[in-house]
């Protein structure tokens, strides 16, 4: 049975302390937000949406929001505001009172945000965060120029959508300075993706949290916007947002808004289906068949690691690239990225004979099928297409894309936890460089 879809918009532009200056974004960004979300054909959300609060008002409504859910509730959480560290550089989020010198006692701090959803019983979380950092940090504050997002919100079963996890500005619309309200930059892809529908990236009437993702990252990207959306997901659920008319249109997909389990893509087999061009088979092709139909041949195209009793096992372990960082899935149909090495299954690749690199289930893929340079990597449910073939050169530790041509290169050379992935001409670069280690 479908649980309830509830959605918290919670947006603070005005500030009483004058060293905060005034956010023209976020009730725009609120309002907008709210109407696509409640629409009834595309995110059928009952929606609440506090606008200019002090932090005690907000910080009652997000403990009365997470109270009392049932499992199979979906729950979305959206922030607009500025963002805050404090001394030991813990996130803190801005409400209309607060004190930048105080901000455990006038903000809201993330760290609440994260018990609430820990003690929350749904089991699918969706919390998206528009705030600006820059010069957000206190005299005297850690100098980490990143935000952590992921280890102060990330827990199972939920998904972190940010505009920016580092000391960038969230852009507000076209140019800093404008004067009328406009939706953020990040908030403004987000709910055009939904409106149109142009967030359904496989066109199947459903959009999922990470198809919202991809879509607000390649928008961004494309328009040149100086901020980086960050994503971390720890699902067990594919998570749909909303629902749009089919291209054709047929009226919306039934049951469109139930989660559908994420499970491991099962072992694809040949199978004879009506239609296919058919072939005569000579001499030699007759003994193919009978070798295979008696196990006299298991050719490793066929059945891939299982080439007969002596062949060897296909290549696993953890690909270990720039500065000592691990290939790492944020999680199933997530972005993969560099982190630190931790032995966990997100770390473990598979190198498989059907040129395909595996983990989780789910294989290597190249956002949209694209062979461009810039692409994004994440892991995809595996469907033989050319954006999941790829080769592993054990000699020069090179990963290559082989309709693209391009190696797998970890973004601008950065070492940070979390940098994502692309496709890049082979440079022979440090950062396009990954030794397996099994």
């Amino acid at each position: 049975m479908a649980g309830e879809r509830r959605a918290l918009l919670i947006a603070t532009g005005t500030y009483d302390n004058a060293t905060l200056r005034a956010l023209r974004s976020p009730v725009h960004d609120a309002e907008g937000l709210a109407a696509v979300l409640r629409a009834p054909q595309v995110g059928n959300f009952e929606v609440t949406t506090l606008l200019d609060l002090p932090a005690y008002q907000i910080t009652r409504a997000l403990e009365t929001f997470f109270r009392g859910r049932g499992r199979e509730d979906l729950l979305l959480v959206h922030i607009s505001c500025h963002g805050i560290k404090d001394d030991d550089g813990q996130l803190h989020f801005a409400a209309r009172d607060t004190d930048k010198d105080l901000p455990a006692s006038t903000a809201v701090p993330a760290g609440f945000l994260h018990a609430q959803i820990e003690r929350c019983r749904a089991r699918s979380i969706v919390v998206l965060l528009d705030c600006c950092y820059s010069g957000a940090y206190l005299p005297g504050a850690k100098r980490d120029d990143a935000v952590h997002v992921e280890e102060e919100l990330a827990g199972h079963g939920v998904a972190v959508l940010t505009a920016t996890s580092r000391t960038e500005y969230a852009w507000e619309g076209e140019v800093l300075e404008q004067r009328g309200p406009t939706p953020s930059r990040f908030t403004g892809a987000v709910i055009e993706g939904l409106r149109s529908g142009a967030a359904d990236i496989d066109g199947d009437g459903r959009i999922t949290v990470t198809e919202l993702y991809d879509y607000v990252y390649e928008t961004l990207r494309h328009e040149g916007a100086r901020q980086t959306p960050r994503m971390h997901a720890d699902l067990q659920y594919q998570v749909v947002i909303a629902r749009v008319p089919l291209s054709d249109g047929s009226p919306v997909v039934r049951d469109a808004f139930v989660s559908q389990p994420l499970r491991p893509t099962r072992r694809r087999r040949l199978r004879w289906r009506p239609g296919r061009r058919r072939y005569a088979l000579g001499a030699a092709g007759v003994l193919v068949l009978v070798a295979l139909v008696l196990g006299l041949w298991r050719p490793s195209w066929l059945w891939p690691g299982t080439a007969g009793s002596g062949s060897k096992p296909s290549p696993a372990g953890a690909f270990v690239g720039l500065a000592g960082k691990c290939l790492d899935a944020a999680g199933p149909n997530a972005p993969v990225r560099i982190q630190r090495c931790n032995g966990s299954r997100s770390q473990h690749w598979t190198v498989g004979r059907d040129d395909t690199i595996r983990a989780l289930g789910q294989c290597l893929d190249a956002l949209g099928g694209g062979t461009g340079v810039g692409t994004r990597i994440r892991l995809h449910d595996c469907n033989d297409t050319g954006a999941q073939h790829w080769t592993y050169n054990a000699a020069t530790h090179d990963i290559v894309n082989l309709p693209a041509d391009k190696c797998l290169d970890v973004l601008e050379r950065k070492t940070t936890d979390n940098t994502p992935t692309q496709i890049w001409d082979c440079t022979g670069g440090s950062n396009q460089k990954w030794e397996l280690h099994s």
